[in-house]
């Protein structure tokens, strides 16, 4: 019966295919060349062996509850915590239901953390009215398979934490609701149904849709257990595709925002498979998995907004994030608790409901600071540098290679950001909207647009044109943690059309206070070359140095090198056909035309008042 299902679904699905009016441009990227993806083999009839029959089972159990209730009757900390999600979930009751999945989820885990820590049935009433709002829709939008995925796991959840208030008649409803919406279409995926494309990639669709599905099959498994045994078997042979993205250092490819969203709905697949079946099968162990959370430390400026890339939005703050708990557990990792809990205290935001799940009391130790730059190897390389942990106004550096078809990405090879003074200065501008044409077409159309291509980027153009969309670039050196740390990235076959050779290196000099950004490019023949940044100071230019003011702080930017060269500025282009306006974005220019052989562009960027360099400050690369 279920075979018969599955067909009917795949027929269905290639019915709607043939009538979308824009079928999805589906890219795979290769394979992480620093590593090989784990085969993760699991017969569907041994999924089930180690089955939890008692509920709840999937982050949640009762055994857990238990040790947080004991634990917190000495533990003010954690009291604290339960309490505020307590209360989070008394304040969620005034409010009313929702028909959106991702809000049903966050909605549930607050009511049953409030549920499981009181025993007031009143939190279960608000989640059930969730569950049948997404229960009633005719269908889960099977094409955009996200949803469906996403759908399953917030259903799933809600039936597995309030198991003991559902009445039989409605769990059976709910069953069949997840069983004929998420299931049998997910299983219809992997069974090839057009859009089942998530089961072979290698991005961020991959973890969300597995681990939703996972999820949804692990709720019902007592009852319909031939859907968990061959989803699981499924996504276990899928998964190991995108967590070998992180290999080997932990940075991640889709970029900082995309890195949330993968990375929690890995940890949701990982422990629902522990809490369930008593072990996630080795995923959580996948190479650089355990250093991601570092990345994510790592990628905040000193100013705290994130460093962006790919398709996030700009100027992003990194908030606190009860996942760091998890690793923290996972990995015996000290630090990444104390810096977890001292995080959340600084930001004065309310601990998530996975603060409590998972967590792992501070050593009441004072926190020893991490080196100051940071290396993360990947396929899509980031390096980071600054002049201190807790100064807020201090410098800070980060810049990326990688590989211009990486999903979501943008043609920024070489792209960086610096905050100076507590304010971000020269940033990415971030996405645009999914729905323009051709957004994702990434052998044409996507380059169209301004905030995809090279020109809205803080990285060179030449003869006005963008980066080789195929390019490929290489983090090759890098000094840190020392007196004048510094990083270079080959951008050559970003270049390759106009260049033999293109370099760019960043560097801290003046006691860290200072960045300076040093390109060398060797060309082929007569070029125009433009070093464009972008920002949303206000730019005061005399020749060779610009003056950037905004909130009241300036900073100086220096053409040290070629000495004849000077500023230009101009107001970001007026956009249209749907792009997002780019009103107070602002580019500052450095122009040179008509130039040949071996070109060095060195840029200074200090404190208004701050350093002053004239030789070659990059002269310890050689």
């Amino acid at each position: 019966m279920i075979k018969l299902k599955i067909a009917l679904v795949v027929s269905v699905l290639s019915i709607k295919s043939l009538l979308a009016q824009e079928a999805p441009v589906i890219v795979v990227t290769p394979e992480n060349p620093y590593s090989k993806a784990p085969k993760i083999i699991v017969k569907p009839e041994n999924v089930l062996n180690t089955l939890q029959l008692e509920h709840p089972r999937l982050l949640l159990t009762k055994n857990r509850i238990t040790e947080l209730k004991k634990q917190a009757l000495t533990d003010t900390l954690l009291s604290s915590y339960i309490a505020s999600v307590i209360k989070q979930a008394d304040d969620l009751l005034k409010k009313p239901d929702t028909k959106k999945h991702r809000e049903t989820l966050n909605r549930e885990l607050v009511f049953g953390m409030a549920y499981h820590f009181t025993g007031d049935k009143k939190y279960y009433a608000p989640v059930l009215k969730d569950l049948l709002n997404i229960c009633e829709k005719p269908d889960w939008e099977w094409i955009h398979f996200l949803d469906p995925s996403e759908s399953s796991m917030a259903v799933g959840i809600g039936y597995d934490w309030f198991y003991d208030c559902i009445p039989d008649s409605t769990k059976k409803y709910l069953r069949t609701r997840l069983i004929n919406n998420g299931l049998i279409p997910g299983l219809a995926a992997y069974a090839g149904a057009p859009y089942g494309w998530f089961t072979y990639v290698r991005h961020n669709w991959n973890q969300v849709c597995n681990s939703g599905l996972m999820i949804g099959a692990l709720a019902i498994a007592e009852t319909d257990p031939e859907y968990a045994k061959q989803i699981v078997s499924y996504a276990l042979a899928s998964q190991p595709l995108a967590l070998n993205e992180y290999a080997p250092d932990g940075a991640y490819p889709e970029g900082t925002g995309y890195w949330g969203f993968g990375t929690s709905f890995s940890v949701y697949g990982f422990e629902a498979l522990k809490t369930a079946l008593g072990t996630d099968f080795g995923l959580s162990n996948a190479k650089g998995f355990n250093q991601t959370f570092y990345f994510s430390l790592y990628t905040r400026g000193t100013t705290g907004l994130q460093m962006t890339y790919a398709d996030v939005s700009p100027k992003t703050p990194r908030y606190p994030n009860g996942l760091m708990l998890w690793a923290a557990n996972r990995y015996n990792d000290q630090y990444l608790a104390d810096n977890e809990h001292t995080y959340l205290k600084q930001s004065k935001r309310v601990p998530s409901p996975y603060h409590v799940l998972f967590y792992k009391a501070p050593s009441g130790k004072p926190i020893d600071q991490m080196p100051l730059d940071r290396y993360f190897n990947g396929p899509v390389p980031v390096v980071t540098m600054r002049g201190s942990w807790t100064d807020k106004k201090a410098a800070f550096i980060g810049m990326k290679g990688g590989y211009n078809q990486v999903n979501h990405g943008h043609l920024d090879l070489g792209n960086f950001e610096i905050d100076l003074q507590g304010e971000r200065w020269l940033y990415d501008i971030g996405s645009d909207h999914y729905e323009l044409k051709g957004y994702f077409v990434m052998d044409s159309t996507r380059w169209n647009y301004y905030r995809n291509n090279s020109k809205s980027h803080n990285v060179p153009m030449i003869d006005g044109e963008s980066q080789n969309i195929r390019a490929i670039a290489k983090i090759t050196k890098t000094s840190l943690n020392t007196t004048n740390p510094f990083a270079i990235t080959d951008l050559t076959d970003a270049y390759k059309k106009f260049c033999k050779k293109a370099e760019r290196g960043i560097a801290l000099v003046d006691n860290r206070k200072a960045i300076v950004v040093q390109d060398e490019f060797t060309f082929n023949g007569k070029h125009n070359f433009v070093w464009g940044v972008s920002t949303d100071a206000s730019i005061t230019i005399k020749g060779n140095e610009a003056s950037l003011t905004q909130n009241g702080k300036t900073i100086k930017a220096k053409i040290v090198a070629p000495a004849n060269a000077v500023f230009t500025t101009e107001d970001a282009p007026t956009l249209s056909d749907g792009e997002k306006p780019t009103k107070g974005i602002h580019r500052l220019f450095i122009s040179l035309n008509n130039v040949s052989d071996k070109q060095t562009i060195t840029v200074l960027f200090a404190n208004e008042n701050g350093a002053s360099i004239t030789s070659n400050p990059l002269s310890i690369w050689k």
